[in-house]
């Protein structure tokens, strides 16, 4: 009997960011648990993405095309990310008003504003991958299949194959999406780290009219996450905006996180494990609110929003 191919559902090229010094990831449970994983350990799954051929015979390509098409366009776009190559500053004064809401939210306020400029292949490589993040993940797969199961009428392995091009074929609707949204980085700058779920990134629902129907959270490294949001009519798709986040601001992403975490959540630096015990698959707050005025988004924070917190 053949063993079964393991699939990484997360993608191997930020383990370079993620692992310590000896190439290990902290992997805490709901009740504070721990494990410390190696690289080859991480978020892998027997024959995720392994379909089955009319031959009868097992075809591993999608696994293969993730690397060669998804990942491997976008490590080179990371480490530029990563580096914050093509730093721009912008002089910016905002009112007190702003000021306050900012500072409040945990976003470092400055004489200036900060922003990173993007190529029409840069942004088409950053859009297949947090596409892929949104469809790759077993619990996505498995709930397409559960959909198809429901409907009755197919084989264990029909549904198998069925699923997996339902998974392709919506990877390419939320990469068309995601490459018209608005691209922000936001920067560790807190002692806190962003943290990654086996629940992968979420889709948020539509909270707004835009040209992606969702927003998005994408921990791309622990100091490093990019927030998706449907953007405003003829703005600069070449530059994507740049924001260094205190404790504050870092804690309502991994709430987030939490909130949709199935088993476990990864982390590089000492474990936050309280933290994790107390929200571990509790809703995330909606403190941030977002309405268009005159063409532009405008953002209010409302942290009596958060029961938790009361």
């Amino acid at each position: 009997m053949s063993t079964p191919k393991r699939h990484h559902w997360w993608p191997q090229l930020q383990i370079k960011y993620w692992a310590d010094s000896e190439a290990r990831i902290h992997m805490i449970r709901p009740d504070g648990s721990l494990a410390r994983l190696t690289k080859e350990q991480i978020a892998v799954e027997g024959n995720l993405y392994t379909f089955t051929e009319e031959s009868g015979e097992k075809n591993t390509d999608i696994e293969s095309w993730f690397a060669s098409e998804i990942e491997a366009p976008f490590s080179p776009v990371l480490d530029q990310l990563v580096q914050l190559q093509g730093l721009r500053r912008k002089g910016f004064k905002p009112e007190e008003k702003e000021v306050r809401m900012v500072r409040e939210m945990g976003i470092e306020v400055f004489p200036y504003l900060e922003f990173v400029e993007v190529t029409p292949e840069h942004r088409d490589a950053i859009s297949g991958y947090v596409a892929a993040l949104l469809v790759r993940n077993p619990r996505y797969i498995r709930k397409i299949q559960g959909f198809h199961e429901e409907i009755g009428g197919l084989s264990g392995s029909e549904i198998k194959n069925i699923s997996l091009k339902n998974m392709l074929y919506v990877y390419e609707i939320y990469k068309t999406a995601i490459r018209n949204a608005e691209f922000s980085l936001t920067i560790r700058a807190g002692k806190h780290e962003f943290l990654f779920s086996d629940g992968g990134i979420t889709a948020r629902e539509p909270w707004s009219i835009g040209e992606a129907p969702f927003d998005l959270h994408v921990p791309l490294t622990p100091d490093l996450s990019l927030a998706i949001l449907p953007g405003s009519p003829g703005r600069d798709l070449c530059i994507m905006g740049v924001a260094r986040a205190q404790n504050r601001l870092i804690s309502y992403c991994n709430r987030v996180v939490l909130s949709d975490a199935v088993r476990f959540v990864y982390s590089r630096d000492d474990p936050p494990v309280e933290f994790v015990k107390r929200y571990f698959g509790a809703p995330a707050p909606e403190v941030f609110g977002h309405r268009w005025v005159d063409g532009k988004l405008e953002t209010r924070f409302e942290p009596q929003r958060d029961p938790l917190r009361r």
